[in-house]
């Protein structure tokens, strides 16, 4: 009886780490403000370090994610 007592609590103990470990979360801040994700945007594209079809495409994922405050 005490083995299975034993047993049992490794069990509780196992699943409990298990859960916990799963339930990790991350928040990701964000501290830029639109207007300047999209200067950092053209600076890259001036410097060459974007192409215009680069550009264009991150360029309109950014309008379509931006949370205006109206």
């Amino acid at each position: 009886m005490t083995v299975l007592r034993v047993i049992l609590c490794c069990l509780v103990l196992i699943s409990a780490v298990g859960c916990s470990a799963r339930s990790r979360t991350s928040n990701v801040v964000n501290n830029t403000t639109v207007g300047q994700e999209f200067l950092d945007l053209k600076r890259a594209r001036d410097q060459n370090a974007l192409s215009d079809d680069e550009y264009l495409r991150l360029r309109r994922k950014l309008l379509e994610n931006a949370d205006f405050h109206r």
